[in-house]
């Protein structure tokens, strides 16, 4: 039954800077940009970025230097002749039967992904504003999380219980007795609370380049306050 409130839309918000002064200015519909175009814009943007993210995670790149390095230089990402040159499939990266992953391996792609991490960081120009300490926190934040849904994300589908590497190494709930507990107990969790939901929803490429890009740019992480403390 109606309680005789009326009750309005709230408006989509739309970013200011997705229309220019002439566009913002004139009134008219046909000169505007419409939310829908600026969201499909938004996405094609992200899974650009994505797809350049992993490219530079196959390749066989990987540079020595230290965070402040690494999060106080341009991304890699955006640099095309950088890309066009070093961006290449390396031959690590293929397989042709899977084999259980071992500690080296792990530390392997541990390295790889916190690479790819930083340089996929910076190309966000909200993330470039920061200072060097909140930019810091915030990578560190996401050092586990992100690298995990990459991981899931471009596991080829052996079962909802198996994450496979681009080089063949994989794990499942086997217990690895050689591991802390409580690394065991994040393996099962990765394959229960990420794997399974990602392969039951069939997420595509820009839903998850966008699902990616919002868990990396969490405004929970509350990581400007820790930051000053």
């Amino acid at each position: 039954m109606s309680d005789g409130t009326k009750r309005t839309k709230k408006p989509e918000f739309q970013p200011a800077n997705s229309i220019n002064s002439d566009e913002f200015n004139n009134g008219s519909p046909e000169r505007q940009i419409s939310p829908v175009r600026t969201f499909e814009n938004t996405l094609s943007l992200l899974a650009v970025k994505e797809k350049s993210a992993n490219e530079l995670r196959l390749s066989a790149y990987l540079p020595k230097r230290s965070l402040k390095q690494a999060l106080c230089s341009k991304s890699l990402l955006n640099d095309p002749i950088f890309m066009n040159q070093h961006a290449t499939l390396s031959s690590r990266h293929f397989y042709k039967e899977l084999r259980f992953i071992t500690q080296d391996d792990y530390h392997y792609w541990h390295e790889r992904d916190w690479f790819v991490l930083t340089e996929y960081a910076k190309t966000f120009k909200t993330f470039q504003n920061m200072s060097y300490h909140v930019k810091a926190e915030l990578v560190r934040h996401a050092a586990i999380v992100i690298p995990v849904l990459n991981q899931v994300y471009n596991s080829p589908d052996h079962g909802l219980d198996t994450v496979v590497f681009p080089d063949g190494t994989y794990y499942d709930r086997t217990h690895e007795p050689t591991r802390p507990a409580g690394l065991n107990r994040k393996k099962y969790q990765v394959l229960d609370l990420v794997l399974k939901p990602f392969r039951e929803m069939e997420i595509n490429f820009n839903e998850f380049a966008a699902f990616k890009a919002i868990t990396f740019l969490n405004p929970d992480a509350d990581v400007v306050t820790r930051s000053k403390t």
